[in-house]
């Protein structure tokens, strides 16, 4: 029984006592009735209802906004015809009630409705729960489960904006690094050996001479990059600023692949993506959560052999930056000519910058966006790239 058939047997039996008690038959009528109610409902249930449950979903990739299209195909596996139910989904504890009509033996429907996807995400859809419905709610049955869990990916939202404007470096000998992409290579200069670096890249006859190893630095002169880096510190970020953040950068990766133009996909938090169609970086989108790095999670990023240390092309995604980011994103962006900071959230300039404890951005060399919002990136960017 429900809570309300609970309820009602519970009154059935103090109107039935108190109607014997104070000699009144209504109170007696009232208790027969309450106790008739309950009867019913437990008939109504007696038969379990034996139906095979699948699921089918449209797409398991959707933008946050969408619905998620479910076809329901409902077998009755008995040879008794089954009345109607009621089956029960929901992503994320928004539940949708969906009508399953009554079926004759071994009948089969399919059913077809939308689950909202309202924001972003990577979400496992419960098990379907099928009931059959009481007008009082006073009992019900154990409900039916289908066996599977299905993940959906809920895909952030992309504005149209124009692609990153890699192209070739504007320096004729192209990005320098010891890690840069196969292609035409050419010879820059040498350096000290450091931990990490690749041993094949050690001159050897140099290192003799100096007392020292020396490695091989190269560049490469034709392949352009890109890379997009998002700022996944949760102390620089609202839940609101984070969301926007995240449709900024899917919206940069998404219009920069198209033309031909490879895009590194990273976050502070050290995930890192050579992104091979919009699909894969939107499912790591969808994926990426706040976290508690601080300003080493960000210097990090601007590191020699870096994933970003050998693009052409570079945006940093953040929100409120502090004042001691301040130094570690003007290195970040010295490494590459091209480079673009989105300020997601934080109008502070200048002196009131170090006023209010943010990062006083005035002497880094970069284009620096301030906006509130996607869409209002979008705007900005186009203007300035179209």
């Amino acid at each position: 029984m429900t809570r309300a058939g609970w309820a009602v047997a519970a009154m059935g039996v103090l109107l039935g006592a108190s109607g014997v008690v104070a000699h009144q038959p209504a109170l007696l009528v009232l208790a027969v009735g309450c106790l008739a109610a309950l009867s019913c409902s437990v008939v109504t249930k007696a038969v379990r209802p034996r139906l095979d449950l699948e699921r089918r979903l449209g797409r398991s990739r959707v933008t946050a906004g969408e619905g998620i299209a479910v076809a329901l195909v409902v077998t009755n596996a008995s040879a008794r015809p089954s009345a109607a139910t009621v089956a029960v989904d929901s992503l994320e504890g928004e539940p949708v009630r969906v009508a399953i009509p009554a079926m004759g033996g071994h009948g089969s429907r399919t059913v077809g409705y939308d689950l909202p996807a309202g924001r972003r995400g990577v979400f496992t859809l419960a098990p379907l729960v099928v009931s059959r419905p009481d007008p009082l709610g006073l009992t019900r049955i154990a409900p039916l489960t289908s066996d599977e869990d299905l993940t959906v990916w809920v895909h952030p939202r992309t504005m149209p904006v124009a692609p990153i404007p890699a192209g070739y470096q504007l320096s004729e000998d192209g990005p320098r690094g010891s890690d840069v992409q196969q292609g035409a290579l050419v010879f820059h200069s040498l350096r000290e050996y450091v931990v990490g670096d690749d041993i094949r890249h050690i001159h050897w006859r140099s290192s003799a001479h100096a007392g020292d190893l020396l490695v091989r630095e190269t560049l490469e002169t034709t392949t352009p990059t890109a890379a997009v880096v998002l700022d996944t510190r949760r102390g620089v970020h609202t839940e609101a600023s984070f969301e926007e953040a995240i449709e900024i950068a899917a919206s940069l990766v998404t219009a920069s692949l198209p033309h031909g133009v490879p895009v590194i996909l990273a976050t502070t938090g050290g995930r890192s993506l050579s992104a091979a169609d919009s699909e894969d970086a939107l499912d790591e989108l969808a994926a990426v959560t706040l976290d508690d790095g601080d300003e080493a999670a960000l210097s990090g990023l601007g590191r020699s052999g870096s994933p970003t240390s050998r693009s052409n092309g570079l945006v940093f995604v953040t929100g409120s930056p502090g004042a001691a980011d301040a130094a570690t994103i003007a290195e970040l962006c010295a490494r590459t000519a091209n480079t673009t900071v989105v300020l997601v959230g934080d109008g502070s300039t200048g002196s009131d910058a170090r006023q209010r404890g943010r990062a006083d951005l005035s002497g880094v060399t970069a284009t620096i966006f301030r906006v509130d919002t996607s869409s209002a990136f979008a705007a900005l960017w186009n203007q300035r790239h179209r």
